[in-house]
């Protein structure tokens, strides 16, 4: 008796879910179907990283402090996750990183190498997850400044057998403040960008 009552059931929820569209799939999609692709102006597309690559490079001369911050990173992850294209993302990304080498009389790569990197990983991963929530944003630039980090040191000491040492726990908290920053810089972006 109560299996004739769950199959009976069963049929109920497949009818239900045929009316309202058919399968689950086809009634939600697939979730890179519903990740928003925004058109950026082209003011912005260009005033956003300039901007930035100006601020890291001017700003630590009047106050020292502000050389943790990493704001053409910020400008990365936000065209990538705008964007979600992870070969635009990653073009972007190496320029970004390479005109912040020249600005920071670094070699050359170790912020274009970096910069790739955080532009195809932000664009992958800006598909497949909620990049519009404020926290899920926070996590993904404090990782990616991370990785932006790890890029750095092991470019550094490995390739460029330099003597640095792993940086301490000052850098815990610049990237919490990075992060922090770059989830408002979002949340202003955010107005000008229109859907495609």
């Amino acid at each position: 008796m109560r299996a004739g009552r769950r199959r009976l059931r069963g049929r109920r929820r497949a009818k239900k879910g045929q009316r309202r569209g058919g399968t689950l799939q086809e009634s939600y999609g697939t979730i890179r179907e519903h990740a928003a692709v925004y058109r950026v102006p082209a003011g912005l597309l260009f005033g956003l990283p300039i901007a930035a690559l100006l601020a890291q490079s001017y700003l630590p001369l009047w106050i020292p402090p502000l050389h943790w911050l990493n704001l053409p990173l910020v400008a990365i992850v936000w065209i990538s996750l705008t964007w979600r294209n992870p070969v635009s993302s990653m073009l972007w990304g190496t320029a970004i990183g390479l005109t912040q080498d020249s600005l920071a009389h670094m070699p050359l790569g170790i912020n274009g190498i970096s910069g790739t990197l955080t532009g195809y990983i932000a664009a992958s991963l800006g598909g497949r997850v909620d990049a519009e929530h404020p926290w899920i944003r926070f996590l993904l630039l404090w990782s990616l400044y991370w990785l932006n980090l790890l890029v750095w040191f092991s470019i550094e000491k490995y390739l460029m057998e330099a003597a640095v040492a792993w940086p301490g726990w000052n850098w815990m908290f610049a990237s919490l403040v990075n992060a922090g920053l770059g989830v408002v810089i979002f949340a202003v972006c955010d107005r000008f960008r229109t859907l495609r």
